[in-house]
């Protein structure tokens, strides 16, 4: 996954892009398939501590998985 920024021309101004450039050449010559969606809003530090201190445990538990 890339990020990036597109200006009000309709211009696409991507982060890291050359680590992306670098990337982008182990497909040379191969068919690819390119997504572009707005992206969503980062959890909170709140969110993913209620996610993996009660959601998570509880599923693990209902699934029979023991606390380690």
């Amino acid at each position: 996954m890339w990020h990036g920024v597109v200006d009000k021309n309709g211009a696409l101004h991507m982060q890291a892009v050359d680590l992306f450039r670098t990337w982008l050449r182990k497909f040379r010559g191969k068919p690819v398939q390119i997504v572009i969606k707005a992206a969503g809003r980062r959890k909170s530090t709140q969110q993913l501590g209620y996610l993996f201190g009660v959601v998570y445990p509880v599923i693990a538990e209902d699934l029979g998985y023991a606390r380690g």
